[in-house]
Formats: C-alpha cells, structure tokens, sequence
C-alpha cells in the first residue's frame, strides 16, 4: 500500500482516480489547489508520490512542483505529471524541475501502479535519514528502541518551535544558541540528516540578518518533527490516515496498535526494502532517465549558442551557488602563500567540517596526544591534505543551496578520493607543488553544468550511460561547450597554473600535454581518477567500469617516461604497493562523509 496526494481542480476525474487506487489497496489524498496541496503534503508526510495535474484553475502543476524542490524537506518527494497537452515549455519546465515522469491523459491504471512502484521503492524519506540499522549499531540499541527515540525526538523537536520564535529577535542570542545546539545535538545522534538542514538553514540566515527567513526556517521544523513521528509510526505499522489524529504527538500509538491487533514496538519488524540504484541513479534519480527518448530530441536544437553558458556563469543569472563555487578556485590559487588562519577561516563557513577534519586528524596523528582543535588538525594533515577534503565539500554544500535536484554527494566522493590519491601518488614521483589542485579542479566545470543546469547535466550523464566515449561531444551539442574547456576556462581566470588547466583538457591523454610538468601532473591525476573509480570511491560522471587493467595500460605511464620521470617499480607492482594508501584514503572519505 502507498500513500498517494492527487491534485486534481476535475472532482469527477479526482473521483474516479481515487475510486482507482483504493481498489488497488492504495491510501489516497486529494487536493483542488497548489495551496491545498502543500496543506495536505505537510499535513501527512507519509506522502510516497503525487500524482499533480498540469493545469489547475488559475494555477499550473510546475507552481507546485516549484515549492517542492525548493523545500528543504519535500524536494527529493517524487512526482508524477499528468497533462492533457503537449506544450513544450511546460514539459521543459517540468524537466529542469525534476519529475518521475510525465504522462498524457486519460488516467492509466497500469501506468499508474508502475510509477507507484517506483516511488515507493525510491524511498525519499529514506533519503533524509541515516541508515537505522546504522544508527542502532552506533548507539548500541535495537530498532525498536531506536524507533521509540525518534518519536521522543520529535516531540522535543516540535517543543523547541515556540521558544525559538520568542528568542529569534532578541539582542542576546545564548538561549537561542542552546536550543539550536540541543537540536544539532538530536539530529547528529538519531542520523536525521533533514533536521541538520534545518539547523543550517536557521543559522545562516541569522548570520545573514535575515530575521523573517529565521522565524521560516524555525517553523519547518513542525513538518520535519511530523516526518521523523510518522517513520517511526511506520515501523510500528500505523499507516492509516485515520490513525494520525490532530494531536500528532500523543503517546497513545503503542496502546493503539496492540487494541488493533497490529505488531508492538516489542515485536520487531523488517525494514522495507529498497530497490538498488546503479551509479548514475545515485546522482540524478530514477526520474530523468525515462526522458532519454525525448532528451535526444533537444540535442539537435543546440539550445545554448558558443560563449553562453559562460556569459551566464559570469553574470547575474549565476545560480546560487555558482560564486561559492568559483571562490574556491581562487582558494586553491591562492593555496600556497594562505596562512593558517586564512584557512581555518575558509573552514569556519561549512558547519560540521571542523568536527570532522580533528577527528579525521586524530586517526592520522602519531604524535600520542589528542587533537582537538582545528589548529593542531591542521599540523597534523598539512595545508593541501585539508584543502583535498574541504574544497569537495564546499562544492556539494554550494549545490544544496539552490535546492539542487541532483544528489552530488558521489561526485563529491570521488573528487576528494582524487585529489588525496594524488596527494600519495606525487610524492613518490615527483616535487611538483600542484598536484592537489589540479586533482581538485579537473572536474570544476562538471560542478558549474550541474548547479546551473542540473536538468540538462543529468541528460548527458545518461548519454554517458549509453556511450562513455561521447560525453563530450554531447555535451558541446547542447551547451556549445563541454565541461572540460569549461573548467579549463574559468581556473584560467582564477590564476590556476598552467599544469592544473592543462591536467582539466588532457587527463585521458596526459601526453598531448604542453610541457612535461604538465605532464606530469596531468599523469598523476590520471592514474589516481583510475584507483578511485576501481575502488568504487564515489561516482566520477562516467558510467564505464574500470579495472586494474585500466592502471596497468594507462597513458600515463608513457607520458611520465616521456617527461624524464624515473619509475623504479613496474605498474602492477605500483598497483600493488598502493592498494595500503588507496584504503586508507577510502577510510578518510567515508569519515568525511558520514
């Protein structure tokens, strides 16, 4: 059974869709109205897929769609469009929106239970919650007992939303602190991973004095307490919406569930489970890929002239994001002569990240004490080791911004794999000073196509899925240039040397480099691309498997002789001696990213 929200402004097709899906076992929901609809979506966020009529009266379905992808909460929730015309922009609209799919009416019952299908086993709540079979081993409890805490939390959670309206304005801000602190508290230790990013958002637009934003951002916690006590009612086997009284947070559920003859929280019940996505799937949904067909279409319209994307990144119809993005390439420019302070400072901007990098300096330091702070983390990994793990997550915090549809967190993986693979890699071959940077940078223009155009990003990832080899050329089909001379451009006006812009053009080939440092560098990114993707460290945008054979037979082997490089160990016994520092580097990313 699936929780569904029909918006529909037609009661006799809103009748008859619902009559549909009941026979089918199905718990429907309607609404008339975009206003409606976020009433009810909030109201029951057991919502599993909408199922959103294009034309409303007075209103289209992308207004809607428009406010979900934008909440912090509802953006991942998969939608499904129903329209009785074909009319482009509208399609396009929903497209850079982000649909699961998008059909022509009338009202298909088998279309219908397939999409259902879909959503149900995309799982979007799952999306904004650790693991619990990871949260149980972590805290050392079982899940009924952890099930029991997130209803407990979400009490405590709802319970901090008056206090805090009452605070937001005043001079001194401690109270206000401690209940923010108590919720980060809450969400690091039960892995809700929604209320962390609520938390941010409340603090950064406080930092922004952007009070009215604050007092939003403060009442979403409502919905985001709701959602944490309906998955936990979910596991208890209270579904039904006559089960969710007003009284959301009463502590009657258990008593209810035995009266009706439904599992206790003492009879423990397996987790539903969840279909798995291959690569590509992990960054753009299932969604997108059922528009392959039409977005082959697009290709040939060319509907980016030569020089636009850029003019655009350049300009004021930069995404959110974008500039975020672009400030760390002039910090990786500028990383050699930056002061510790500097850095730390850089640091300070992406909550969370300073935790992280002492307790990833902590399990690197051999001195025998403690570090714990971010000073001492930073003599113990060193400017460029941080700079590797940082700049990544800066990138993917700065796709969040914008409510970015795509989950980049694998390429963020990847790209962090990188750049601390080369870290290694440079030190046995050779002193050049830009290996990081250039490990960092060879992907910037894959980070500036998908904040801006994350729609059209995503359609050439499923062009890669096809054939690897014409990514590029696809690429430059739709944008009038692909993400390589792209990224190339834009580290060239961040003053990025000369061997990391040419590392971004020629890392298939690092031969056709200009020079032999060059060279060299492009080589050691190659190689270091190549670990990663064997190992499985987050997804690099291209979908063809790689094996050590890869490595082995890799250009950049003969680009490094061709450079006067001395290798005193052939490749497989490289691939071997490295298998020690690849795993270690796997272990860094994971505590990067938990």
């Amino acid at each position: 059974m699936a929780h569904l929200l029909i918006v529909e402004d037609d009661p006799v097709s809103s009748r008859i869709l619902v009559n549909l899906l009941q026979k089918r076992g199905h718990e429907p929901h309607t609404a008339s109205s975009v206003g409606e609809a976020i009433s009810v979506m909030e109201r029951n966020t057991l919502i599993d897929l909408v199922i959103l009529d294009n034309q409303l009266q007075g209103e289209y379905g992308w207004q809607f769609l428009e406010y979900v992808r934008k909440d912090f909460i509802f953006r991942n929730l998969p939608v499904l469009i129903y329209t009785g015309s074909s009319d482009r922009n509208s399609v396009l609209k929903y497209l850079q929106l982000g649909v699961q799919k998008i059909l022509v009416k009338p009202y298909n019952a088998a279309h219908i239970e397939e999409e259902i299908t879909r959503a149900v086993q995309f799982d979007w709540r799952g999306m904004v919650f650790e693991p619990p079979t990871r949260v149980c081993q972590r805290l050392n409890i079982g899940q009924d007992e952890y099930y029991k805490s997130l209803i407990r939390g979400a009490v405590d959670v709802k319970e901090h939303v008056p206090a805090m309206n009452k605070l937001v304005g005043a001079k001194d801000l401690r109270v206000f602190d401690e209940h923010l602190s108590a919720l980060q508290s809450l969400a690091l230790n039960l892995g809700v991973s929604l209320l962390e990013n609520a938390v941010e958002s409340i603090q950064e637009s406080l930092r922004d004095g952007k009070i009215e934003q604050s007092i939003y951002f403060i009442n979403r916690l409502v919905p985001t307490a709701r959602l944490m006590h309906h998955r936990a009612l979910s596991h208890f086997g209270l579904t039904k919406n006559d089960e969710f009284p007003e009284d959301l947070f009463g502590d009657q559920r258990e008593e209810q569930a035995q009266r009706k003859g439904r599992p206790s929280a003492k009879d423990s019940l397996p987790s539903p489970a969840i279909a798995k996505s291959d690569p590509v799937d992990q960054v753009i949904h299932s969604p997108l890929s059922s528009f392959t067909e039409d977005f082959k279409l697009l290709l040939d319209r060319h509907l980016f002239i030569e020089g636009e994307v850029e003019r655009v990144l350049s300009g004021e119809g930069a995404a959110v994001g974008i500039e975020d993005v672009l400030s760390c390439l002039s910090f990786l420019s500028k990383l050699g002569v930056a002061s510790s302070d500097s850095i730390i400072s850089c640091i300070s901007e992406i909550p969370g990240v300073d935790t992280r990098l002492v307790e990833i300096a902590n399990s690197l330091s051999t001195r025998g004490e403690r570090v714990t702070t971010m000073a001492q983390a930073l003599s113990v990994m060193g400017a460029n080791m941080v700079s590797c793990i940082v700049v990544p997550l800066a990138w993917l915090r700065a796709s969040r911004r914008g409510r970015n549809p795509l989950r980049l967190e694998a390429l963020a993986q990847h790209s962090m794999a990188v750049a601390l693979i080369v870290r290694e890699l440079a030190i046995k071959f050779s002193g050049t000073q830009d290996f990081a940077a250039a490990a960092l940078a060879h992907n910037v223009g894959k980070w500036l196509l998908a904040i801006q155009y994350p729609a059209f990003f995503g359609m050439c990832m499923l062009f890669g899925r096809e054939d690897p080899s014409k990514v590029l050329e696809k690429e430059r089909s739709l944008f009038g240039i692909d993400h390589r001379t792209l990224g190339a451009k834009f580290s060239k006006r961040a003053g990025l040397a000369s061997s990391v812009i040419a590392t971004t053009l020629f890392l298939d080939d690092p031969g056709k480099a200009p020079d032999d440092e060059s060279r060299i560098v492009a080589s050691m990114v190659n190689l270091a691309d190549i670990l990663a993707r064997v190992k499985g460290i987050g997804f690099s945008g291209l979908e063809r498997s790689v094996g050590t054979i890869d490595f082995i037979r890799s250009p950049a082997w003969a680009a490094l002789k061709a450079s006067q490089v001395k290798i005193p160990l052939d490749p497989p016994e490289y691939l071997s001696a490295l298998e020690s520092v690849v795993n270690r580097v796997k272990n860094i990313v994971e505590m990067a990213f938990e």
